[in-house]
């Protein structure tokens, strides 16, 4: 069938995945040709500058690839999803970490009219070893953060999972160059009004034989960032109070470099949170919940002056 016809693209990012890409795509293949969408349907490789055999790989079982050549793993989709043609796409690693098996039910519900579909791990089978300690606890910490911040109802936001319909998600304007891109999607897909749903999905060590591209501390503090970013920029009384706090930080000191003003400036506007509901609690055990979520918002903000220190240069 030719292409013009398929409705569904799969999408697998890939830096130096000759280990496990041809038998990811073997069982995806598996899968959706058993499926009501087996003539729907193309694989795309969306190669981040691979220096291994991934291309060979490519051109050996006739898979389509683009190449991205600035690093990241954003960079990466977001050039895939520029290059494809189709309007239904599915997002995940191609390290055989996700079940292929979950892509159908993904599209089905795309079917179903939603705009963006997002796996959950916690909802569903995490196999012994396959996600750090580190990475399940930064990950239920960063996306109910999230939560709070933005009125998401989304519990894993770094499934690597998806599916998504692409009209919709160009709409977006997504722009983050690293790992950060899998929170902004779903940042921005509240922003833009985006039908979304959340469905369990399971997770298994992944079958490479090296350690993943994954930077716990570097990544986790990247999204944090880019949390913070997205929401605090774009206020019109966040960027007065940083203001004004410098300005009356450069009447009084001016040997403090900017950074280190607008560094100490979120590092007070990260206690209004807390203190605000603290005021509108009168200290009653009802407020104690709202209270209690706030504490979060206070210890993150914090941790914001570290982002806007190490990440200064990003932009969103």
């Amino acid at each position: 069938m030719e292409s013009k016809k398929k409705k569904i693209t799969i999408l697998l990012p890939c830096l130096n995945e000759e280990k496990t890409l041809e038998k990811c795509i073997k069982r995806i293949q598996k899968t959706i040709d058993k499926s009501k969408y087996s003539t729907q349907y193309d694989i795309l490789v969306c190669d981040n500058n691979s220096t291994d055999n991934s291309i060979k790989i490519c051109k050996k079982n006739k898979i389509k690839y683009t190449i991205c050549k600035e690093k990241g793993y954003g960079n990466t989709l977001i050039n895939g999803i520029k290059k494809s043609k189709t309007n239904y796409l599915v997002m995940l690693d191609c390290d055989l970490s996700y079940d292929e098996r979950d892509i159908p039910m993904f599209i089905d519900e795309l079917e179903n009219g939603y705009d963006f579909v997002i796996g959950n791990r916690f909802k569903g089978t995490i196999e012994k070893k396959a996600m750090p300690l580190s990475h399940s606890i930064g990950s239920r910490i960063l996306s109910e953060y999230a939560n709070l911040l933005f009125h998401t109802s989304s519990h894993d936001y770094h499934c690597g999972l998806r599916a998504f319909k692409k009209d919709k998600i160009e709409d977006c304007n997504l722009k983050s160059p690293g790992f950060e891109f899998a929170s902004e999607m779903i940042i921005k897909a509240k922003i833009n009004n985006l039908k979304v749903k959340e469905i369990k999905t399971s997770l298994f060590k992944d079958e490479r034989n090296r350690p993943p591209h994954l930077k716990t501390i570097k990544d986790g503090l990247r999204h944090l960032f880019l949390i913070n970013k997205v929401k605090y920029n774009n206020s019109f009384i966040f960027r007065y109070l940083t203001t004004f706090i410098i300005a009356i930080i450069n009447k009084f000191n001016y040997n403090i470099n900017y950074n280190n003003k607008k560094i100490f400036a979120y590092l007070l506007i990260s206690f209004m949170p807390i203190s605000w509901y603290i005021v509108l609690s009168n200290h009653t055990i009802m407020h104690y919940y709202f209270v209690h979520r706030h504490i979060l918002v206070f210890l993150l903000g914090v941790l914001l002056s570290i982002n806007e220190l190490l990440f200064s240069s990003d932009s969103i």
